[in-house]
């Protein structure tokens, strides 16, 4: 699938054309709280729940928990790191979750796939880090945790994933749509065109 941005094509253009693209090659149907509590009352597990958020400052709610994103000076950074910003123009901001701080290019799409299976919820959490890489976190992973890749510094785009099979997605540097699978859940292998 070869995707060229346009300057037209703007912000929510990359969204649609993801999210399109997403839903027609899996077929795969967003389960609403009220359908995710009707499966689990029947004994079943519950389709997982895909959230695309726009880049940003602000405070989000991700399944059972809340992470927030906050705008950082650009001459804030990591230890050791005196100039966070690798294209000038995109600023950085913090991604507080389950008690860590990653470091994040503010205007990029994250996403959340959520789970809920009984009384458990669980949320896996992905972004574009300052680094132009995807990085994801989820509860007990001990921090943020880097997917490797390289995203194109185009609004709209960002770290998404797919649920139908579970994988982590952004569009590449030659514009194309890369993937990266999460196989048995340890994410082996790298990066391929999807």
């Amino acid at each position: 699938m070869t995707m060229v941005p346009t300057s037209a094509r703007g912000h929510s253009g990359w969204t649609a054309v993801l999210l399109a693209a997403v839903m027609v090659a899996t077929s795969v149907l967003v389960a609403t709280p009220a359908t995710q509590a009707a499966t689990v009352e029947a004994g079943g597990e519950a389709t997982p729940t895909v959230t695309v958020r726009p880049g940003g400052p602000g405070t989000y709610a991700v399944g059972d928990t809340v992470a927030t994103i906050e705008r950082v000076p650009s001459s804030t950074g990591p230890a050791g790191d005196d100039d966070p910003q690798i294209y000038p123009g995109w600023d950085v901001c913090v991604f507080d979750m389950y008690g860590y701080r990653g470091w994040v290019i503010c205007r990029m799409e994250w996403s959340a796939i959520t789970w809920v299976s009984g009384t458990d919820t669980y949320e896996e959490v992905f972004v574009i880090g300052q680094d132009w890489s995807v990085w994801h976190i989820w509860r007990g992973s001990g921090g943020w945790k880097s997917l490797g890749g390289r995203a194109l510094a185009e609004l709209g785009n960002g770290a998404f994933v797919d649920v139908n099979p579970v994988r982590a997605m952004t569009f590449g540097l030659d514009a194309d749509l890369w993937c990266r699978y999460r196989g048995t859940g340890n994410w082996a292998g790298g990066w391929s065109r999807c």
